[in-house]
């Protein structure tokens, strides 16, 4: 079973994808879970932090020059 959920992320984490010029990443949002959703065990994620990638053609708003980079990691204050 799967959903579509809209989350407010804690976080946003890059990964390198590939030895790209200009350099391409891939990206996965972390957030703490909300009522219904489960884990691939079938588990409830309500309160609990998890992440999921970050899907660009889902996401068409998503603009990662936009945020503010510390390494690796975007941080949000919610």
């Amino acid at each position: 079973n799967t959903g579509d959920y809209e989350v407010t992320p804690t976080k946003i984490t890059r990964v390198k994808a590939g030895n790209f010029k200009p350099m391409r990443y891939h990206y996965e949002v972390h957030f703490f879970g909300l009522d219904g959703m489960l884990n691939c065990l079938n588990e409830p994620l309500l309160g609990i932090e998890t992440y999921a990638n970050i899907i660009r053609k889902n996401n068409p708003k998503f603009n990662p020059k936009k945020l503010e980079w510390n390494g690796d990691t975007a941080f949000f204050e919610n």
